[in-house]
């Protein structure tokens, strides 16, 4: 299988932020061609957060001195051609990339997409963590200077080429069947009890992305309310943390409302909190409702919908 692998940096907390770009073009499993470039965001995007600094090290001055997003996708779409995309969580670099081509008028590519996280559940059970890193060194893959786009996009290359190479009966299309963005419809109206028991049929699911995090949410959620989603999460395996603490892995950010914020705080306590956490090193997800839905077992999603 010929693909492009794909990874994004952000320069905030915005998807719309994509900050730099590294693609590694694969042949008959072959690395055969990279591109890479830093990217200036659009101006009310254009903003580099300490947090993103630390991890990534790109400059507002390096941003201020990039191309825009408009100005290399006719370069990057050349280069990506009609091949398949892949990353490491797609589910984070399909809604960077739709959030900053959606930001310079730019319209989402029709490519295949596929996650080699996912991939990874599935055929490599029992791993601690399932991050790049992690899977990169169970797999003896070396050389990842994380973080660094072109570097993991070419790390990702490397674990799919592995993971395609040596589980063939495992149906890619399947498991990739929810890349794309999923639109938000809000859950039944049962209880958190209810939803718990319900979810708990799916917790061995190989699509079930929630087992084993600790969970925080903030903000409000179209897709239902707060006990409903304890309940279905915690069913999922989750462990509720209510509050942003040393113990949440995985914060699900909802609507903010600016009323709700400290005096000139630009963001809930909560979400604040874990940006503080992940400064000092804490390894803290972050992901929005539609990235929630992609982390559900499919089964389960065609039972939510009222």
């Amino acid at each position: 299988m010929d693909f492009v692998a794909i990874d994004f940096e952000t320069a905030n907390g915005s998807r719309s932020s994509a900050c730099a770009l590294g693609m590694v073009k694969v042949k008959q499993g072959v690395i055969v061609e990279t591109w890479y470039s830093h990217i200036q965001p659009e101006p009310e995007h254009n903003w580099v957060a300490a947090i993103n600094y630390s991890i990534h090290g790109i400059s507002q001055t390096e941003l201020d001195q990039a191309p825009r997003l408009a100005e290399l996708w006719p370069s990057a779409s050349t280069f990506i051609e009609d091949y398949p995309l892949v990353a490491h969580n797609m589910s984070f670099d399909r809604s960077v990339l739709g959030a900053s081509l959606d930001s310079c008028g730019l319209t989402f590519p029709a490519n295949p997409l596929h996650c080699s996280l996912k991939f990874s559940k599935v055929a490599l059970p029992g791993l601690a963590a399932y991050k790049l890193p992690y899977v990169a060194e169970h797999l003896g893959i070396s050389g990842l200077n994380h973080h660094d786009a072109l570097s993991d996009a070419e790390t990702c290359a490397e674990i799919f080429i592995y993971l395609i190479s040596n589980f063939r009966d495992i149906d890619l299309e399947q498991l990739s069947s929810r890349a794309r963005t999923r639109v938000i419809n809000p859950i039944a109206k049962l209880g958190k009890d209810e939803w718990r028991e319900k979810a708990s049929a799916y917790i061995d699911s190989p699509e079930n992305l929630i087992n084993g995090h600790s969970f925080t949410l903030t903000g409000g959620f179209d897709i239902g309310i707060r006990d409903e989603l304890v309940g279905l999460l915690s069913g999922l395996g989750g462990n509720w943390i209510k509050s942003t603490s040393k113990k949440t892995t995985l914060l699900v950010q909802g609507e903010e409302s600016p009323s709700s914020f400290r005096a000139g705080a630009k963001h809930s306590i909560k979400f604040e909190t874990a940006e503080e956490l992940k400064s000092k090193g804490q390894d803290i997800e972050v992901i929005d409702q539609s990235q929630l839905l992609e982390m559900l077992p499919s089964e389960l999603l065609n039972s939510l919908v009222r």
